[in-house]
């Protein structure tokens, strides 16, 4: 609604640009919290459980490399 009142007609192509920017961080934010969850259930695999470790050795490993790195 602000967008389209008639003091607001200067500003269009700022309020444009700022409306895109907080769609990009939104759209980021969402995925991080997706990438956190994942990763959260994955380490709940890997780490904690000898099992998976000695059935699924490869990539074990390179979960455990990959979170090394990361941290």
């Amino acid at each position: 609604v602000l967008l389209h009142s008639k003091q607001a007609a200067f500003f269009h192509g700022q309020v444009l640009e700022l409306q895109a920017q907080l769609t990009r961080a939104d759209s980021v934010l969402l995925l991080w919290l997706e990438v956190q969850r994942t990763w959260a259930h994955l380490e709940s695999i890997f780490m904690g459980s000898e099992d998976i470790l000695h059935q699924l050795p490869d990539e074990a490993h390179q979960f455990s490399s990959i979170d090394s790195d990361f941290k």
